[in-house]
């Protein structure tokens, strides 16, 4: 895919629970980014990078977010499960940041680069997002 065809997470905004036909699902709501963003902080963030890089799984549970956050783990999960415009959008988000995951990591053999990505805003509503769609567990 081309530069143009890339999703930047503004689109995210606007796109998260906007349909194909330019209409949202019955009942569906705006996705919260900013909370989202706030449910990982960056320390946190950076540390699930670093437990999945090493090549540990199954560390991301429900109780990594606080309160008032779990209940939106539990409602995007559902919306993941449910909506398919959703989870096309969702999916297409994760796929363009892993993307350019990939592409920080080609430059950065490191990872420190990468870990960068992971610690923004849009790494950590990537993280969380990979996480109620179980692309990391």
């Amino acid at each position: 895919a081309g530069a143009a065809s890339r999703w930047s997470f503004g689109d995210l905004l606007s796109r998260a629970s906007i349909g194909e036909d330019g209409q949202g699902e019955p009942g569906s709501a705006p996705l919260d980014v900013a909370a989202i963003s706030k449910a990982i902080n960056p320390s946190l963030a950076g540390a699930i990078w670093d437990r999945f890089r090493s090549g540990q799984r199954g560390f991301m549970v429900r109780s990594i977010y606080p309160d008032e956050t779990a209940t939106l783990f539990d409602e995007t999960r559902a919306r993941y499960g449910e909506e398919a415009a959703f989870r096309t959008n969702v999916d297409q988000f994760m796929q363009e940041f892993e993307h350019l995951l990939r592409e920080v990591d080609g430059r950065d053999a490191s990872g420190r680069a990468a870990k960068e990505q992971i610690t923004t805003e849009t790494g950590r509503v990537y993280l969380f997002l990979a996480h109620a769609s179980e692309r990391l567990s």
